[in-house]
């Protein structure tokens, strides 16, 4: 089934800005800024601008093939596949994060810190990344089951 137009548009638009963060990631990154933090870089999955360089042209290169074939069932899957592989390496990160003795991020930088005051924004960010591989698991499921 051939996508609407609006759906190739959602592609379109998409591709647009992933190539935005791309080059956005570039530019960040040889400026020495790779660990720089941008909440708008979630879109694409990145976390950071040294992510947004291989998300970014990993998403422009899958709108691109789902432009030309025109399946907009076949996007939303690949969205779903890759949110669940996201969510399944944010998962293990965020353990790991708790329990080694070297921290990258430490408690008192995260939004949950202001709520917790301890150490445990590391088992809140850990199963938050659960639930979104179990959301997009789930929803993957019932796209193939469309087709």
């Amino acid at each position: 089934m051939n996508p609407s137009n609006w759906q190739q548009m959602i592609i379109v638009a998409f591709g647009l800005i992933s190539l935005f963060f791309f080059l956005a990631g570039l530019y960040n990154c040889l400026k020495g800024k790779s660990y720089g933090k941008w909440w708008g870089l979630n879109i694409i999955g990145a976390f950071v601008w040294g992510d947004a360089i291989v998300f970014g042209l990993f998403w422009v290169i899958i709108s691109i093939i789902f432009i030309f074939f025109q399946s907009w069932l076949w996007f939303l899957i690949v969205v779903c596949v890759f949110w669940f592989i996201r969510s399944i390496g944010e998962t293990i990160y965020w353990f790991l994060n708790q329990f080694i003795p070297l921290k990258h991020n430490q408690p008192e930088n995260f939004f949950f810190y202001r709520l917790v005051r301890n150490d445990s924004v590391y088992f809140i960010a850990q199963i938050w990344w659960q639930c979104m591989a179990t959301v997009f698991l789930a929803l993957l499921i019932y796209l193939i089951t469309l087709l």
